[in-house]
């Protein structure tokens, strides 16, 4: 796989079929939206790391925001850190719906036996 990075701007037409296919084959994608108000949002992609990085501008302040494979990692401009793990949100999940398997077991088991 060879190494690109490109960069798309985003209007508010479609993308065409042309640029869809770049996608697919791009290691980096760089995508910069600007809304009406200033507003700018820049959303990098990269296949290598599996991750997304949001640069968000709102009221002034930048922040960066990576989501990953082992979790959220916000970044504020000034120097803020909020990191969110998922493996404890998937280990509570996984408990929540053992305990709700466990105890539809435990009803069918009343009823036939």
């Amino acid at each position: 796989m060879s190494e690109e990075k490109i960069n798309v701007n985003i209007t508010d037409e479609e993308m065409s079929d042309e640029i869809k296919e770049e996608l697919k084959h791009a290691d980096e994608v760089h995508i910069h939206k600007s809304g009406n108000d200033g507003e700018e949002i820049d959303i990098d992609v990269s296949k290598k790391s599996k991750s997304v990085e949001v640069n968000i501008d709102k009221d002034g302040k930048k922040k960066r925001v990576r989501i990953g494979l082992s979790g959220v990692k916000v970044l504020d401009e000034d120097g803020v850190k909020v990191n969110i793990q998922f493996v404890p949100i998937f280990l509570f999940a996984l408990a929540v719906m053992g305990g709700f398997l466990f105890f539809i077991y435990k009803v069918l088991e009343l009823l036939f036996n």
